[in-house]
């Protein structure tokens, strides 16, 4: 497939973001965590914990998804202002 820029693309083979899941599991101290954090960042998500212990119905885990989704970041760092 050619792309706009007259180059060789690649056709996006993946499946539906809607079907995109990975499951982390193992146990206790090897990193699924760290991982999860390592690959959100990677792809440009902004990662948000939550414990499932703390949300145990879908209308509290839906909340916190929409609250985490409504947010935003504030930059403050000192940009390059000259």
């Amino acid at each position: 497939k050619e792309g706009e820029d007259g180059g060789n693309a690649r056709a996006d083979v993946r499946p539906a973001e809607t079907a995109r899941v990975l499951l982390l599991s193992g146990p206790p101290g090897v990193g699924k965590t760290t991982l999860a954090h390592i690959v959100c960042k990677h792809a440009g998500y902004r990662p948000i914990e939550v414990n499932a212990s703390d949300e145990r119905t879908a209308s509290a885990l839906t909340e916190r998804v929409v609250r985490a989704m409504e947010s935003s970041t504030l930059d403050f760092g000192g940009g390059d202002s000259a």
